[in-house]
């Protein structure tokens, strides 16, 4: 990724960040149109009217939790262009350890029936049991 494209991820996630923490704390306590907190405002859609009233506070909590987990997340990880994140995580080296985990474990397994031949080893028991554990826990080659 060139710098120009990094940078330019940067400015579009932080400035989406800024702007919903500015919208949150613009909008907490404004009035609509002048109107006091309570009344109905000047529209009406098939009868029904708008009541100038805040957001609950429970919503606007859970929004200001959004934005500081937004901002901790892509401290730790990938999210920011080329900014690796401090935690160093990557989707590839979590496929090489979970990899690496499976090799260990199923290696020795599986290395065992590779010196069979196929007859012999397709009518084992054993490895009839092992295909079909394999299969319920849903793990592949």
């Amino acid at each position: 990724m060139t710098g120009f494209w990094s940078g330019w991820i940067i400015a579009m996630v932080v400035g989406v960040l800024i702007g919903c923490a500015w919208l949150l704390l613009a909008n907490r306590r404004a009035r609509l149109g002048g109107q006091e907190q309570g009344k109905t405002l000047d529209h009406s859609v098939d009868g029904l009217q708008e009541f100038n009233n805040p957001l609950p506070v429970w919503w606007v909590w859970l929004f200001v939790v959004t934005v500081v987990f937004a901002v901790g997340y892509l401290a730790l990880f990938p999210g920011l262009g080329t900014f690796s994140g401090m935690l160093g995580w990557t989707s590839t080296g979590q496929y090489r350890q979970e990899r690496e985990r499976a090799d260990a474990r199923y290696g020795p397994i599986f290395a065992a029936f590779m010196e069979q031949p196929i007859s012999t080893a397709s009518g084992s028991s054993t490895s009839d049991a092992i295909g079909c554990s394999m299969n319920a826990a849903k793990i592949g080659p």
